[in-house]
């Protein structure tokens, strides 16, 4: 065989070895896994790898990043939307000069340390630009709106927004007569609050498909709705954020005036309202609980046996939800009158779950579960602030709430997060030995790493309180007050 040959082959050769090597999969992870060039765990909402190193997690969504002006590359870079509506106002980073001064409608912090300016929950007074660019940088928000989005080119391994490894569909595209300030809080809204309300959030959400649609024409239902995004978004961005206690006010005002002209417990928006503030006052974990509720309870007395909700999807959504925060709030408004509506009201109260029931029944498992988790909590509130046993008594009570939780532990991907706050608090609130209640701290420490309300860290503290004064006092006489928080 001549060299010529012989080289021939050994050049054909080298493909055929080279194709014999293997590379190892890439694992398909968080963006900031991805610039380490290490392998992500794909841990849910955060990855393990990250909390490790202190680092904020983006998730497994897919990263959008919203662009100022009309193209992030190109002869359009840096160029403006031509607008007549509205003076131009100056942007972070201008100069020198107009960094001293704050955007119109935008308070400032006094703070040694240069900051970005502070985002208020009134939606009117909002810069567009500045709210995208904060809201996109809670990096496992997913948000769509009318600003430019550019999708990082080299994350893009996760094809669709996911929130909790579940597929969030938004079935009918933002409103074009609200401005783009309000619909990315309707969209942070429909995102991050929205699906810990619900029982479980597969397809069907009244807070999402009922109330959000309601809050496109109803001003004071979406002034609502932009208050409790804004609590919601400032737990996060506790520097740039700040809620604004006047359009709080101003929803209270707009209950007080709409109460001259309509029947409060005959209209499905003023109740939606305090729904909301209720809501509000969950992620904020303030002290207007007592106050709200005082104003949905006295309505429902007053209404008494004329109480009505219109027959239509939100009217039915409306009553249900009601019922369901009368089981919890009356628990925590008075001790004497709490355990007599548990006690009495429980199976109606219960409505929210059948009503889950019947839009899922392939959950007919964990629905069973839900029913007696909650049914367990309500025994042990009535059963303490009625007769008042000894702790050695309900020790075995309180063990089997505890292997409920357990199994309910295993569907902690489908069912909604805050649903658990409320039976949670009640059995660690009855717990007296020490592995009992540091079963029920953990709960509650995971699930506001997960949500991010404050009246999760709230209850958690007066956890300590009453455990300390457990020996001597009734836990339940020791809820209520002024300083109550809404525990939901």
């Amino acid at each position: 065989m001549s060299n010529h040959n012989r080289n021939t082959d050994a050049i054909r050769e080298k493909p055929r070895a080279q194709s014999k090597l293997t590379t190892r999969r890439k694992v398909k992870g968080c963006f900031e896994c991805s610039r380490r060039r290490i392998d992500c765990d794909r841990g849910t909402p955060e990855c393990q790898k990250c909390l490790q190193r202190g680092l904020a997690c983006s998730g497994l969504g897919t990263r959008y990043r919203f662009n100022d002006g009309l193209a992030s590359r190109g002869r359009l870079v840096g160029q403006k939307l031509p607008t007549t509506s509205r003076p131009k106002s100056p942007t972070v980073d201008s100069k020198a000069s107009s960094r001293s001064r704050p955007a119109p409608g935008l308070r400032a912090i006094p703070d040694e340390q240069e900051v970005l300016p502070l985002v208020e929950s009134d939606s009117s007074n909002l810069s567009p630009c500045t709210l995208s660019s904060l809201l996109d940088s809670q990096g496992r928000t997913a948000l769509v709106s009318d600003a430019n989005l550019s999708i990082d080119e080299g994350h893009n391994d996760v094809e669709e927004i996911s929130h909790d490894d579940a597929a969030l569909v938004l079935t009918q595209p933002m409103p074009d007569h609200l401005d783009a300030a309000t619909r990315s809080l309707y969209t942070y809204f429909a995102i991050n609050i929205a699906p810990i309300m619900a029982v479980i959030d597969r397809g069907f959400n009244g807070y999402r498909d009922l109330i959000l649609p309601l809050a496109e024409y109803d001003p004071l239902v979406q002034k609502a709705v932009v208050v409790a995004a804004t609590e919601h978004l400032a737990s996060k961005l506790a520097r740039y954020v700040l809620p604004n206690p006047n359009t709080y006010n101003s929803v209270l005002c707009g209950l007080r005036l709409r109460s001259q002209t309509m029947v409060p417990y005959k209209d499905d928006i003023s109740m939606t309202t305090l729904l909301l503030l209720l809501v509000c006052e969950m992620i904020s974990g303030g002290d207007k609980f007592t106050q709200i509720y005082g104003i949905m309870r006295g309505l429902i007395r007053s209404a008494g046996a004329n109480l009505q909700f219109s027959s239509s999807r939100l009217g039915q959504f409306v009553e249900i939800q009601t019922l369901r925060v009368q089981l919890i709030a009356e628990s925590l408004f008075n001790e004497a009158e709490g355990s007599n509506f548990v006690h009495v009201q429980l199976e109606k109260s219960l409505e929210f779950l059948r009503y889950c029931q019947s839009l899922h029944p392939e959950h007919s498992v964990l629905m069973s579960l839900l029913f007696d988790i909650m049914t367990q909590a309500c025994r042990l509130y009535v059963l303490r602030a009625s007769t008042d046993p000894p702790l050695c008594d309900t020790v075995q009570l309180v063990e089997d709430f505890k292997q409920v939780a357990e199994k309910v532990a295993d569907y902690e991907h489908v069912v909604g997060h805050h649903l658990l706050l409320w039976p949670y608090f009640v059995a660690g609130a009855e717990s007296s030995t020490i592995p009992h209640r540091r079963y029920f701290s953990q709960k509650m420490q995971a699930m506001y790493r997960t949500t991010r309300c404050e009246n999760t860290l709230k209850a958690m503290h007066q956890l300590d309180r009453i455990w300390e004064a457990q020996s001597t006092t009734r836990w339940t006489s020791l809820l209520g007050g002024p300083g109550q928080v809404f525990i939901m």
